[in-house]
């Protein structure tokens, strides 16, 4: 059985993106076994032909956990920004991809036992989850489109957005 909360008036707002918060610390700590027992044996293999070593994971895992602790401190810095200041950049590419790589994993199996969870027995799936296969669709469409005509189509987007904001005022 799953607790299911709808949010009540007053007080702070429920926040979808503070969930996966809470859950960040067993996130980072099964991204760190995954690294060292080298779950992924193709991931690994590469990671050894490039030179990385368990070291460079190691400092990886530290620089990202730095990151999570420390990004509530400054409000007003990007995301660029945060990794630059905790010294992501600076650390071997194979290495942050291979974090990410276990990162989207996990957040992966979250959302796998969320989407179960979300519907109540009995129930049809959640209209949001329903949008999400047609989602898939254009995003197949995008990726087999070719390349000019992606940059066309994001060009395009970005200046529906642009006008947007200079007509009506809108911030997104």
């Amino acid at each position: 059985m799953v607790l299911q909360m709808r949010p009540n008036t007053g007080g702070v707002p429920y926040a979808p993106a503070r969930d996966l918060v809470y859950l960040f610390p067993d996130i980072c700590r099964n991204v760190a076994v995954r690294l060292e027992e080298e779950r992924f044996k193709p991931l690994h293999a590469w990671l050894r032909e490039q030179g990385v070593s368990l070291d460079d994971l190691g400092e990886v895992c530290r620089v990202y956990i730095e990151f999570v602790s420390t990004v509530h401190l400054c409000p007003g810095e990007s995301v660029d920004d945060a990794l630059t200041r905790v010294g992501w950049f600076e650390l071997k590419p194979e290495a942050r991809i291979a974090y990410i790589f276990y990162i989207g994993a996990q957040v992966t199996g979250v959302f796998y036992q969320g989407l179960r969870d979300v519907v109540l027995e009995g129930e049809d799936t959640l209209e949001d989850v329903k949008r999400l296969s047609g989602l898939a669709d254009r995003v197949q469409l995008s990726l087999t489109r070719p390349k000019w005509k992606r940059l066309l189509c994001r060009w395009g987007r970005q200046c529906r957005k642009t006008l947007r904001k200079w007509i009506l005022g809108d911030k997104d």
